[in-house]
């Protein structure tokens, strides 16, 4: 089984939510998902059309009395992803996911080489990193503000800080930081050059 988030494709930013995510698996297991599935069938001209498969019956028993709806948002945000996907094509979800890890890697170079905070762990990572940083996490993140940027994130408001991939007691001074494929390489070294001044 495999698990992804997909707010990525095709959803804006929206203070936490809502969102969606992505899960797939093998056909021996496919009785075991949580969740609605889509299933790809013809309708009644034979024109290939596609059905929500392998979920409660309430739905169509009840309707509005149904406490298991697809809600608007739920179909919205999947509409918007398979668009996306659709878009871009297995060849262009290549390309972002390559423009994502190098745009990372080279701001975690310019961070080492500018300012000597190499990321906090030594797993490897896609498009989002942690960094240890002098100052205490909240403290940079609000000096990036000023200065224009959204720095990312204190590692000490996430769930899974006291996961064991820092030092007891690093997340207070760790920033998760997340480079996406539509940052330039100068906004990259704007952000960088900023980042070390505020970490100070």
């Amino acid at each position: 089984m495999v698990v992804g988030e997909g707010q990525s494709l095709g959803t804006k930013l929206s203070f936490g939510g809502p969102y969606l995510g992505l899960f797939a698996c093998s056909r021996e297991q496919i009785r075991r998902l949580p969740g609605r599935l889509v299933g790809e069938t013809v309708d009644v001209a034979g024109t290939r059309a596609y059905v929500t498969t392998l979920r409660a019956r309430e739905q169509d028993i009840r309707r509005e009395k149904a406490t298991s709806n697809v809600c608007t948002n739920q179909t919205l945000m999947a509409v918007t992803a398979a668009i996306q996907l659709s878009w871009l094509g297995p060849r262009g979800l290549a390309e972002v996911a390559t423009r994502c890890a190098q745009g990372a890697h080279y701001l975690a170079d310019q961070l080492a080489a500018l300012h000597s905070m190499a990321p906090a762990t030594s797993a490897p990572y896609l498009r989002e990193f942690a960094v240890a940083t002098p100052a205490p996490a909240e403290t940079v993140l609000a000096r990036l503000a000023d200065e224009g940027f959204l720095g990312g994130v204190a590692a000490s408001a996430l769930a899974a800080s006291d996961d064991g991939s820092l030092e007891a007691g690093a997340a207070e001074h760790t920033v998760v930081i997340a480079v996406t494929e539509r940052r330039t390489r100068s906004e990259i070294d704007a952000f960088a050059a900023a980042f070390g001044k505020a970490a100070r």
